[in-house]
């Protein structure tokens, strides 16, 4: 009996200096269906569970039969990243990403029933462009925890295999947005640390359905132009209405536009109109005062 104690006492004190592989942060696939059907268009999402832990970095590298699929496209759409330091982009036929979850990232909340899931970091698009068996796999995956150190986490992985069949299921039609990119606006400034102190635009448009693919930029009467913010603007006069168009990843567009010299114009009134109130005033104190000394 005492013999049996001693070995239950040791087996609860093992387990408590023991690290549990439950502690670590898990990066996984996730998708519709492991069996496709040829020829279609199909995703993988890439979930983030935490295991609890508040992580604010992430970044991962995966390889994938590239006989079997084709890469075509990422979305980021309801990512828990909201800066990238690196988007999903191929490299023969691995993909690698990194990003951040700007005040840390430990599971999302069901407000209802208080548990917590895991949260997409990004989701990968492939065309399933020939028959056969095959698997995703994380060569790299790293979390980095919101300490204020960057310390590296426990990560573990989870290959996802799949089949490609003319007998296979298609996935959610990737047509399905309609809808343009929300309304944004442009502003421009001038910083002396940035393009010589010349003015420059920035702009960022949300779409919550696909995500922004481009932008294009039109200068007064000049031509369309592909643009990334911040642009540097030609007409450093600032009298050429500046027009943006925002592209989501299914052709979608919502443009915004600024005039510079209506806005100039405006504001000139506007400090006009105030300077003359201001004046108006002044002289109507000053007649006031100078009409009770006379008396």
């Amino acid at each position: 009996m005492k013999k049996f104690f001693y070995i239950i006492t040791f087996a609860f004190l093992l387990l408590a200096v023991t690290p549990r592989a439950t502690l670590a942060s898990e990066i996984y696939f996730s998708s519709p269906t492991q069996h496709f059907k040829t020829g279609d268009k199909i995703y993988f999402d890439i979930f983030l569970d935490t295991e609890g832990k508040n992580t604010n970095a992430v970044e991962a590298e995966i390889i994938f039969p590239s006989e079997f699929l084709e890469f075509v496209d990422y979305f980021d759409t309801g990512s828990i990243i909201n800066g990238w330091v690196e988007t999903p982009a191929l490299n023969g036929n691995s993909i690698r990403f990194a990003g951040i979850a700007a005040g840390g990232f430990s599971g999302l909340i069901d407000p209802v029933t208080n548990s917590v899931s895991s949260g997409r970091v990004t989701r990968l698009v492939f065309v399933a462009k020939s028959e056969g068996k095959g698997s995703l796999t994380f060569t790299s995956a790293d979390t980095f925890l919101n300490d204020g150190l960057g310390t590296r986490g426990v990560t573990k992985t989870l290959p996802y295999e799949f089949m490609i069949s003319n007998e296979g299921f298609s996935v959610d039609d990737f047509s399905f947005d309609t809808n343009p990119p929300e309304p944004f606006t442009l502003l421009v400034k001038r910083d002396n640390r940035f393009f010589d102190g010349k003015y420059f635009v920035v702009f960022d448009a949300k779409d919550k359905e696909t995500g922004i693919a481009s932008y294009r930029i039109k200068e007064g009467s000049s031509s369309w132009i592909s643009a990334k913010s911040p642009y540097l603007l030609q007409d450093q006069s600032l009298k050429s209405t500046i027009r943006v168009i925002a592209v989501d990843k299914n052709g979608n567009e919502r443009e915004a536009k600024i005039k510079f010299g209506n806005n100039l114009v405006s504001m000139l009134g506007l400090g006009v109109l105030i300077g003359l109130c201001a004046l108006l005033i002044g002289v109507s104190i000053f007649a006031y005062v100078y009409t009770r000394k006379k008396e």
